[in-house]
């Protein structure tokens, strides 16, 4: 029987066969899977080489430069500022001392089954190796770093909304860019900046706050004046932003932590909320609350969960195609698309058709009005076309992803009272 056949066949055959030869066709599914891992031997000049991961809600885009410096970029499937732009919640750059070496045998993978990215290199021609993943039941970036000598770490909160600044484009947003006389309201509309907290313990914390909105502006534009003060301002006191903490690090200067002293292994988390809040505080204290809750899960067993939940989505269904000379690229193409909806398919928004959570900034010079360095812009802007968004969702139907969907519903529902 062809792998087509048992992909084809699996959601039928599970539910009649014995367990033992039901794990079996799991496992071969699973070892089929291996040969899609993605796998790079070089380091990358910037984000355009960098590698996505998420859990269903927070994501990364994460490469390894030349220099030894580990970057990533945090995402978030609501982190909706004031103008309904879908934005990162920051960067973070990881420093080795000694540095990592990656033109010495370099390896970064994506592990499919285990949902993680793995990158080995060489600190002073000894091993070391990197494990970066996001974790599936916690809003939480984990990076887990192993050398064979000691090194120590640094990792620095990097931000590029550091000042008020206006949008760079009305029509990227789907707002006229003032066809409409009322739409002059959107030229003095503005990006507020993050705001980075003063910590009294050794962690970095930052935030992005939705101070005003663009909700009433759009429903002038829209000629709906009438339905202001009906409905709640889905944008308003949105607050999002994240808390950069490990054990054993010491603060080092407001954006960075640094290991209080080096170590054969080291390890530092991302606890990631995007959430309503009347001020600065009351969402702070949410942080706290659930960067306490994150903080009490074992870290071996959080792991076990994590890589169960993947290896569970994997095995759910599964299509590998051999035989025809493309079959392999065909394969390919269904495996990873359908891993890029897991990464983002569980959120509290559904998953954006033009970039998802993995945006970057342009390349320098690119034939785009997309401002060099802004990671934050997506060509269309932060809209849902049903169009477009449906052909993320048909998939799901015959995949078994059903839970990917419910973001998605839950969208037009939320949507009904004012539509009516």
């Amino acid at each position: 029987m062809s792998r087509l056949s048992l992909g084809v066949a699996a959601l039928f055959s599970l539910l009649f066969l014995p367990p033992a030869r039901a794990a079996d066709s799991s496992n071969l599914a699973l070892d089929s899977l291996d040969a899609f891992n993605v796998t790079w031997d070089s380091p990358s000049e910037n984000a355009h080489g960098s590698m996505p991961l998420g859990n269903g809600d927070v994501g990364i885009n994460a490469w390894v430069e030349p220099s030894g410096d580990l970057v990533f970029y945090v995402s978030k499937t609501d982190a909706w500022d004031e103008n309904a732009g879908l934005c990162k919640i920051g960067r973070v750059r990881v420093k080795f001392d000694p540095p990592l070496a990656p033109k010495d045998k370099f390896r970064q993978e994506l592990k499919l089954r285990d949902g993680a990215i793995v990158i080995e290199s060489k600190i002073r021609n000894q091993p070391s190796t990197i494990r970066l993943w996001v974790d599936a039941d916690q809003p939480v970036v984990r990076v887990e770093a192993e050398s064979a000598l000691p090194v120590s770490c640094r990792a620095e909160v990097e931000l590029w909304r550091v000042r008020e600044l206006p949008m760079s484009s009305m029509d990227d947003y789907g707002y006229g860019g003032g066809k409409d006389p009322k739409a002059e309201s959107y030229q003095k509309l503005t990006t507020l900046p993050d705001v980075v907290v003063t910590c009294s313990v050794p962690r970095v914390v930052w935030y992005h706050r939705n101070t005003r909105s663009l909700y009433p502006v759009c429903l002038e534009v829209q000629h709906l004046e009438m339905l202001k003060g009906q409905f709640a301002d889905p944008l308003l006191n949105r607050t999002f932003g994240a808390s950069l903490h490990g054990v054993g690090f010491a603060a080092d200067g407001k954006q960075a932590i640094k290991s209080a002293m080096p170590a054969t292994r080291q390890a530092f988390s991302v606890t990631v909320l995007s959430a309503p809040a009347e001020t600065p505080d009351a969402w702070l204290a949410q942080l706290d609350r659930l960067e306490s809750k994150t903080g009490k899960v074992d870290l071996a067993k959080a792991q076990i969960d994590h890589e169960t939940w993947w290896r569970d989505f994997w095995t759910r269904s599964w299509v590998f195609i051999d035989g025809a000379a493309d079959a392999q690229t065909v394969t390919r193409g269904y495996v990873l698309q359908r891993f890029m909806t897991a990464c983002a398919g569980r959120g509290g928004s559904p998953i954006k058709f033009n970039g998802s959570i993995f945006t970057v900034e342009a390349k320098p010079g690119a034939p785009t009005e997309k401002p060099d360095g802004d990671p934050d812009w997506r060509q269309w802007g932060g809209n849902y076309w049903f169009q477009n968004t449906r052909l993320a969702y048909w998939p799901m139907l015959a995949d078994g992803d059903f839970e990917m969907m419910e973001p998605w519903f839950r969208m037009y529902r939320n949507a009904l009272p004012a539509a009516k």
